[in-house]
């Protein structure tokens, strides 16, 4: 059974969890970034990066996940994002033009890998 549901001044119609067709209650990140030294190939110390998603104004500090080497960023925010990873003692690692299409393509992650490169 469909119900309405006001979001923002908007209708959407409804089955059960389902805000958006393809979406479901869970919210998976939009960007996951791995975080590596570029020699040894180590993740570096849990904690020990700060990774940044920027989108015009908007911007999103990542989580970092248990693991300490995986980073994670923008639940529920498309748009196209410049990353940027910083370490003491690297130098800092910048993508440009990661695309995140929201909220249609819900289940979908962007995996990238940092590579840090020891400053000089």
């Amino acid at each position: 059974m469909y119900r309405m549901i006001p979001v923002f001044g908007l209708l959407l119609a409804s089955g059960g969890c389902q805000l958006f067709q393809g979406c479901d209650a869970i919210s998976l990140p939009g960007i996951t970034v791995t975080v590596l030294d570029s020699i040894s190939g180590e993740p570096l110390a849990p904690g020990g990066a700060i990774v940044v998603a920027i989108d015009g104004a908007f911007a999103d500090t990542a989580v970092g996940l248990s693991d300490g080497r995986r980073y994670v960023a923008v639940r529920d925010r498309g748009g196209v994002y410049r990353l940027e990873v910083s370490s003491p003692g690297y130098a800092t690692w910048v993508q440009r033009g990661v695309r995140v299409e929201r909220p249609q393509d819900c289940s979908r992650t962007i995996e990238l890998t940092a590579l840090m490169q020891p400053a000089e």
